[in-house]
């Protein structure tokens, strides 16, 4: 949503140097592998339907970033 915000109605953004938010590691979508694949899938019919187009290591790297969060989430 925040993707859609900022790139379809040109809204501008800038760096803040510091943490605002501290967020656990994991989540249903990071429950399991294949929560992973089905929020991969969504990830890419939103890029779709809001009529974006992600760069090509997006696709990539995103699901490659998320593969720490299995060894880091607590038991």
């Amino acid at each position: 949503m925040i993707l859609r915000f900022l790139l379809k109605h040109g809204v501008a953004s800038t760096y803040i140097p510091r943490v605002l938010v501290y967020m656990p590691v994991g989540g249903v979508s990071n429950a399991s592998f294949s929560n992973r694949l089905q929020a991969n899938r969504e990830d890419k019919q939103a890029w779709i339907l809001n009529e974006l187009k992600p760069k090509f290591y997006t696709t990539i790297w995103k699901p490659l970033s998320k593969i720490k969060q299995f060894f880091l989430r607590k038991s």
